[in-house]
Parts: C-alpha cells; structure tokens; sequence
C-alpha cells in the first residue's frame, strides 16, 4: 500500500506500506504487518499491530506514536516519537530501537538480542538490553541492564543505576566520548571497565568488578569519588589484574579536597596505576 496524502489503515494484513514524504502523516491500527512500513519524515500513529520477524518501521517523523503494537527482530528508526506499551520480542531476530528524540515510555523487552540507540532529550528507565547507545545530548538513562556495553557519544549525559554484565567486550564495558557527562551509581561485572574521554564529567560511587580493567579518565577538570573497584557487590574482593585508575589530563580530582573515608577511592588488588 502507498498513501500519497496522509491516509491510513485498520485491521488488515499489509504487505508493507509506505508514505509520501510531506504526505500528512496518517495511522495504522489493528494491521498485521507482513514488510516494512517507509513512514519517510510522516508523524504517523501505529498502534495494536504484529510486526512479522525482522520488519522494519522506518522514518517515522516528530509527532508519532509508536503504542501498543508487537515487533519482532526489526528496526525501529523515529524521530521526534512518543513509544510506550510495546512488546519488542528479540527471541527471533534482533531488535534495533532507534528515538532520535521524543520519549521511550514502559514497553515490554523479551529475548537477549536488542540493541537500543536514542538521540537527544530522552528517559529511558528499567530497560533490559543487550547493547545501549547514546548518540546525542540530554539523555537520562536510569536502572537499565545491559548485557554487552554501554556506548555514549554526546554531552550532558545522565547515566545512573545500571547494571552491565559485560562478557564479551575486551576493554571497557562503559565507554563514554564528551564532555560534561555524569556516570554514577552503575556496577560493572566481568571483563570491560569505565572510560570516559571528555571534559568536566563526574564518575562517582560505580561499582567495578571486572577482573581486568577499573576506571580511566582523558580529559581535564573530571571528578572521581566513592567509586569501588575490586570488590564484589556483596563486598568480597575480586582477583582484579589490571589499573585501578588511570587519570590523563588537567585539573582532575579524585576524591575529595578534604580527604575522608567517605569520599575517597577504592581500589583493591590492581597491579599497575592506583
């Protein structure tokens, strides 16, 4: 189906569909959907549809809303979009959530494989993922589990409470490139570690336990405090091999100016830089 000026369907099976750029937008409800919806730039509404095993919604323009619907191992690529009250089912087929800015609301995630990209101005909270990638500016992510690694290029971003139980990565499970980004909270298991390359950014209270790399810091006037690196969640100490920290820059502080035992860093079992 192609809809030229906006237009719509409900309760059909589509063979795909694909909307006219500066079409007008329209909506789709209640469809099976068989191939890929092209919604070119359109702020479309799609809500209560079953997506077919690795088809695409693509393009969707600011105003849409994403609700209700199933998807299985495709892409979802908006801009500008509202989704909520999803099931994303990666148990098929990788699932590929792209919001390049709007909202990501309380959707349902089964199935190992997703990866999640968002853009600029977004919260996103209690999401279990397989990868995470901020690609923009302004972003909250908070108490989300990831499987692999967190990835971060941007700046003013807020990442607080989560979970990377990383086991594939070979370096840093969080990798963050930009200044005024703020990393806290978070516990890292297995292999990688925290880096952040970037100006004025604030790493504190994290939680590293991999066994082969702690926290390093590229960039000036950062602040490193109550961070624990070399212990268990449960406060047993892990066989920790590599750096604990490593600070590269200018005017960086780790801990406090006024030194206690409550604003300082902890780094236990490292064999190189402290």
């Amino acid at each position: 189906i192609r809809f030229a000026r906006g237009g719509g369907a409900s309760a059909i099976r589509l063979e795909g569909a694909e909307f006219d750029a500066g079409g007008g937008g329209g909506s789709l409800a209640n469809c099976v959907v068989a191939d890929d919806v092209l919604a070119n730039g359109n702020g479309l509404a799609i809500s209560g549809c079953d997506f077919g095993v690795g088809v695409d919604a693509l393009e969707l323009g600011v105003g849409s809303s994403f609700s209700g619907n199933v998807f299985r191992g495709g892409r979802l690529v908006a801009h500008g979009a509202t989704v909520s009250g999803n099931t994303f089912d990666s148990s098929e087929g990788v699932v590929y959530l792209r919001v390049g800015s709007g909202d990501i609301g309380v959707n349902t995630y089964t199935g190992a494989p997703l990866r999640v990209a968002i853009g600029t101005n977004l919260y996103v909270a209690g999401v279990e993922m397989s990868e995470l990638e901020i690609l923009g500016d302004d972003n909250v992510v908070s108490q989300c589990a990831v499987r692999e690694r967190l990835f971060v290029r941007g700046t003013s971003n807020y990442i607080s409470q989560c979970v990377i139980e990383d086991g594939k990565t070979t370096n840093y499970s969080i990798s963050v490139e930009g200044d005024l980004n703020e990393i806290r909270y978070c516990q890292l298991a297995n292999f990688g570690g925290l880096r952040v390359v970037g100006n004025d950014c604030m790493l504190r209270d994290n939680l590293v336990y991999s066994n082969r790399y702690g926290i390093r810091l590229d960039g000036n006037r950062g602040i490193l405090k109550r961070n624990r690196i070399g212990f268990m969640t449960n406060g047993e100490v892990v066989a920790f091999s590599g750096d604990g920290i490593v600070v590269i820059g200018d005017d960086n502080r780790i801990g406090s100016e006024m030194p206690s035992a409550t604003e300082g860093n902890q780094v236990l079992g490292g064999s190189g830089v402290g």
